[in-house]
């Protein structure tokens, strides 16, 4: 175990990248797997990359020691494989992860980055360590010059580059955005920006590489064009978000994106931004392309440009006063070793509420009488048997996340009249509640991977007539059949989809195909979708494929798809047909009228 070490923002995540990318190349091993550990590792973030890598599918329901068990029985028969663990912060015991680092005659090998040499020594054991240093003034010239491209050797501007390289002190991570924020601009622009770096007053942040860090940053925030990216950017930077779907429900929450009429356009607008963060070099590719990471150092600037509380795993002794929390918008509680919150607090100002990852945390019922002002409520895996009533009273509350959540009595969710967007993904709930009906202003409701979820009551999916995007992948929805008696059916039928004139993004697990309505009309809505029929739900994320349809027929069934049933599907990616008796026939029908996006056949 090999470990890299030096100050946030010097280059260390860029250089072991470009380490495993060359000893890829040149066969020193046959897979190389990244992934950022951070100062909260989520273990099985970290399993489920490492497995998605070399195809082992892990249950998310499984336990975290069950997942590490089949990991390291996998890793194990892996020959040359290279795991590259970024961002260390403290002692990780890769056995819990399921990394076989003990084993001699293992192929697996492992290499950290850290900002401490102590971290790597004393508490991961590494057998060497390297120290990765500032740019020396030269290196620093020449990797400004790589990123504004001409910045003309002669002259008047390249005394200033040449100031701005200076305040730079050596550090890629403020080289970079400024030289970005700076191509092809203006020389009274350079002339500016160089006096903006040498004013900046920093109250927060001590020594050379750090004052210059924030400053060039800053610098680049500044530079952003327009309110909106400035405002993603500081989105990201103080809910810790990594992924373009959490872009769209805090940003539509809060009425972030300008000029927007559905959910569609806010997805190109928020992949936009966020491909624009990235060009800025405030933003860092993910490990899927619908994620992406920040730099713990350009989040310091994001946080430091928001009146934001920020509750992490650092040592609380005392929740906010009085005077902060009457002007504060966001709060931010995550990991937290808070074993309760203040009884009906006043946050008259609060747009955005999170709270994660403290099951134990508990939750007063008059938590949200002093901030009516709500617009983004975000729960991760915490119990909250049952919500707390005074939910009932954010009328204003647009968007509601209650991921992997135990939950109770939902009722209450139906009096949040406003509401557009409801993600109950991952909870344990039996039974969807009728009072979920009665969101007519919902434009996207997420019940996937809801394990236990089988009853969805008649009509409530009906009712949500705005709805643009449903998802229930993962969830085994026992859906009630087409044309019963309305006194005895209990069970939504998928009929109801054909009332959804919004509908425009489905995922959806439809285990027996007898359920399937005659009438598929709302096939033709669909711009996104993955229809699995009579399959167990067993694709994984849906990076790169948008239109996936999936059809097994068994016990002899049959279904008539000579309607054109697959051909109102718009632009399928992915198909797959198994077990239907006149393959040959539809295949040839299909063919007519051809699938030209389509990259993957099945017919089986």
């Amino acid at each position: 175990m090999i470990g890299v070490y030096g100050m946030g923002g010097i280059g260390k995540t860029t250089l072991v990248k470009e380490v495993g990318r060359q000893v890829k190349e040149n066969n020193l091993f046959e897979k190389v797997i990244s992934s950022r550990v951070s100062q909260t590792p989520q273990i099985k973030n970290i399993q489920g990359e490492i497995a998605e890598k070399i195809g082992l599918e892990l249950a998310e329901q499984s336990h975290e020691t069950v997942r590490a068990g089949r990991l390291l029985e996998r890793l194990k028969k892996e020959p040359k494989i290279l795991i590259i663990l970024d961002d260390i912060w403290g002692s990780l015991d890769l056995e819990a992860i399921g990394i076989p680092f003990a084993d001699n005659n293992s192929g697996c090998k492992v290499l950290l980055t850290a900002r401490s040499q102590d971290v790597l020594s004393c508490k991961m054991d590494c057998q060497q360590n390297f120290f990765v240093d500032v740019l020396n003034e030269k290196e620093a010239w020449s990797l400004f010059k790589k990123m504004t491209g001409d910045c003309r050797e002669n002259g008047e501007l390249k005394s200033v580059a040449a100031e701005i390289v200076k305040e730079c002190a050596g550090l890629p991570i403020a080289i970079v955005p400024i030289a970005k924020a700076l191509k092809n601009k203006s020389p009274y622009e350079w002339r500016n920006a160089l006096r903006q770096l040498e004013r900046t007053f920093l109250r927060s942040f001590s020594g050379t590489q750090a004052v210059a860090a924030y400053s060039t940053i800053e610098l680049s925030y500044y530079q952003l064009e327009g309110e909106e990216l400035r405002q993603t950017f500081l989105l990201i930077g103080y809910t810790f978000i990594s992924c373009v779907k959490d872009v769209i429900y805090y940003g539509m929450g809060l009425g972030l994106f300008q000029n927007i009429n559905t959910l569609e356009e806010a997805r190109d607008r928020a992949h936009t931004l966020i491909d624009k963060l990235k060009n800025s070099c405030l933003l860092l590719d993910g490990w899927r392309s619908e994620w992406f990471s920040m730099h713990d150092v350009v989040r310091d600037v994001a946080i430091s440009h928001v009146f934001a509380v920020e509750i992490e795993v650092v040592a609380l002794t005392s929740w906010p006063d009085k005077d902060t929390l009457k002007v504060c918008t966001a709060i931010s509680l995550n990991n937290s070793n808070i074993s309760e919150l203040p009884q009906g607090f006043e946050c008259p100002q609060l747009k955005y509420l999170c709270i994660g990852y403290h099951a134990s945390l508990r939750i007063p019922d008059n938590l949200f009488t002093g901030m009516t002002g709500l617009r983004v409520l975000d729960f991760t895996q915490m119990h909250l048997l049952p919500l707390p009533s005074s939910l009932g009273l954010l009328q204003n509350l647009q968007t509601l996340s209650l991921e992997n959540c135990k939950l109770g009595d939902m009722a209450i969710i139906g009096d949040l009249k406003k509401l557009e967007i409801l993600t109950l993904r991952g909870s344990n709930m039996q039974k969807l509640v009728e009072e979920i009906g009665r969101l007519t202003q919902l434009r996207l409701l997420d019940l996937s991977n809801c394990s236990k979820l089988k009853v969805i009551p008649a009509y409530v999916i009906s009712s949500l007539s705005r709805l643009e995007e449903l998802y229930i992948g993962e969830s085994p929805i026992e859906w009630g059949k087409v044309g019963g008696v309305d006194g005895e059916r209990r069970n939504a039928s998928l009929d109801e989809l054909n009332n959804l004139s919004k509908l425009t993004s489905l995922e959806i697990l439809i285990q027996d195909e007898k359920a399937l309505p005659r009438d598929l009309s709302f096939f033709k809505m669909l711009q996104r979708y993955r229809i699995l029929i009579g399959y167990w739900w067993s694709v994984g994320p849906s990076d790169g494929i948008s239109r996936m349809f999936r059809l097994k027929l068994t016990n002899g069934a049959n279904i008539c798809l000579n309607e054109g049933h697959i051909m109102q599907l718009k632009g399928i990616e992915d198909l797959t047909l198994d077990g239907l008796p006149d393959i040959k026939n539809i295949l040839c029908e299909l063919g007519r009228e051809g699938f030209p996006h389509l990259n993957r056949l099945d017919p089986t």
